[in-house]
């Protein structure tokens, strides 16, 4: 898929008040954008896993370029459809988030859960092995706040399903 430049920055700006002034702001900006593809925008950045969770270098690339030319934080203007489809991917975003939407670590968290959670159904077991291995290569988060997480997520999965 192709990037498109415009619908990340109108995203993030929908979102937050985006900066990349600290590794923090770099990390909510990162998680957003990759969390925003779960939920069906997908700006075309492919995320790896890295220390922090999922992570893209492209959008790195990317959030310093924009921000060096002074447009990270301007609102540019969508195709009218383009735009109803963003939209409704930050409805979506925000719905799920809530109050952890400017919680970098939060942002970590979840975004590293919903990384490696199988799409579809997931067995209790699966559910807690993978809980497992993320709090052994992640221990900075509890073996609770991974299951609770991953709860959420399939939860959430669940719901967009029925409504869909």
């Amino acid at each position: 898929m192709q990037h498109n430049f415009a619908s990340v920055i109108l995203l993030l700006n929908s979102l937050t008040k985006p900066s990349i002034q600290t590794f923090n702001e770099r990390m909510k900006l990162q998680k957003l954008v990759f969390l925003a593809r779960q939920v069906g925008f997908d700006a075309g950045f492919s995320f790896s896993w890295y220390i922090h969770g999922p992570y893209s270098p492209s959008l790195t690339n990317f959030l310093y370029t924009v921000d060096d030319v002074g447009i990270l934080e301007t609102i540019p203007t969508l195709p009218e459809e383009e735009k109803r489809k963003l939209e409704a991917s930050v409805n979506r975003l925000r719905s799920f988030l809530g109050d952890d939407l400017n919680k970098p670590k939060a942002l970590e968290l979840i975004a590293s859960v919903w990384y490696v959670l199988p799409q579809g159904p997931v067995s209790r077991e699966r559910k807690e092995s993978l809980t497992r291995m993320l709090h052994q290569i992640k221990p900075d988060f509890s073996l609770e706040e991974y299951a609770t997480t991953a709860e959420r997520i399939l939860e959430f999965r669940k719901s967009e399903l029925s409504s869909s």
